[in-house]
């Protein structure tokens, strides 16, 4: 939910937004066609405090946008090319994106570095004689520090493609910028290793139970499933309606073809909680390619969730599109930069536990 983040842009203006007009705009210096985008860039500069050369993307946009339909019904301007349908763009296929479904705690259009604070010990009280001394006790704190972790990139395309057709490049601008930040900031959420600039993502934080399949990895098998509920069960994670797992395809094609036990049904059930009534993710964004004793490349993870809310995804400010028009001047091109800043923190690592060594083949 990123409504508190929203600078209040209506239905029709989020319908209307283009992305590529605001690069037109920002190339030719003339506004006219892209008022709607510019006003939208400086109400987001005041809300988060934020000063650029460039763009600002509300989250207005990024939120409430359908990315897998195309802006051609919504725009006047002619096409280049009259036959060219850009409703039946073939896109990439892209990795799933699952934790946001799951439940992970999304905080949008921070401003500042973060402290969350936790407990890590409770009083420790016992019986004692009639007369005998307390025995001091603490309570022991810490905190959770989340930081800008600067995620970007760029796409090269012709000033000229932009200028004469709107239509023509929105779809690959829109998709290309928007559906990958979102499939990096998710990665990072997960397997990101917390090293030099890079979140540390679930998979790489201390603390998180661990399900041993053996030596040289193992074949998940039910009592794998139990044995990661258990995990969390035994530090007092209670599961609800925010815990499930979450698995990659070949898992899943796993577990769809063996049984609990002999003359049991298969693990993996049809319907929303196909995991022992517990709800279930499929991304490949998940690793099938861990390496354990002599498995090498090729063990899966497997993760149940006790509570995904523990697990904290932040965006600092908005993102930011830049136009440079002169690394690549002598070829005709031009360069849009993105840059965005996200972290990643777990509130409590007992909530999760995973299997790292699933040979699911």
């Amino acid at each position: 939910d990123t409504r508190g983040a929203h600078i209040g842009m209506s239905e029709r203006d989020v319908g209307q937004y283009s992305i590529a007009k605001a690069v037109r705009g920002m190339l030719t210096g003339e506004w006219k066609e892209a008022g709607l985008e510019r006003e939208a860039s400086a109400a987001a500069a005041t809300k988060f405090s934020m000063s650029t050369k460039g763009l600002l993307i509300p989250y207005d946009v990024t939120a409430r946008r359908d990315f897998n339909v195309t802006t051609a019904a919504n725009e006047a301007a002619p096409l280049v090319a009259a036959d060219l349908r850009t409703d039946l763009l073939v896109d990439i296929l892209r990795n799933r994106l699952a934790i946001g479904r799951l439940g992970a705690t999304m905080l949008y259009g921070l401003s500042a570095n973060i402290d969350i604070p936790k407990k890590l010990t409770g009083t420790s009280l016992g019986f004692v004689t009639e007369i005998a001394a307390l025995a001091e006790t603490n309570i022991t704190t810490g905190k959770i520090s989340m930081s800008p972790k600067r995620i970007g990139g760029y796409i090269e395309y012709s000033k000229q493609a932009v200028i004469q057709s709107a239509i023509a490049v929105e779809p690959l601008l829109r998709r290309d910028i928007l559906d990958q930040y979102a499939l990096e900031v998710e990665t990072a959420a997960f397997n990101g290793s917390g090293s030099g600039s890079n979140p540390r993502g679930l998979r790489n934080t201390s603390g998180v139970g661990l399900v041993v399949g053996g030596a040289n990895g193992a074949q998940p098998n039910w009592g794998h499933i139990v044995g990661l509920e258990t995990a969390v069960a035994d530090v007092n994670c209670d599961p609800d309606v925010t815990s499930g797992y979450l698995l990659n395809t070949r898992a899943r094609g796993w577990f769809k073809t063996q049984q609990k036990a002999a003359n049991l049904p298969f693990i993996w059930d049809n319907g929303g909680t196909p995991l022992n009534g517990y709800r279930a993710e499929v991304s490949n964004l998940v690793p099938r390619n861990l390496t354990k004793g002599t498995a090498v490349g090729t063990c899966s993870n497997i993760t149940f969730g006790c509570d995904w809310n523990s697990l904290i995804v932040g965006t600092f400010g908005a993102m930011e599109l830049l136009i440079d028009e002169t690394s690549q001047a002598v070829n005709g091109l031009n360069r849009l930069i993105l840059n965005a800043f996200i972290d990643v923190g777990v509130r409590r690592a007992a909530d999760f536990a995973m299997m790292e060594d699933a040979i699911a083949q």
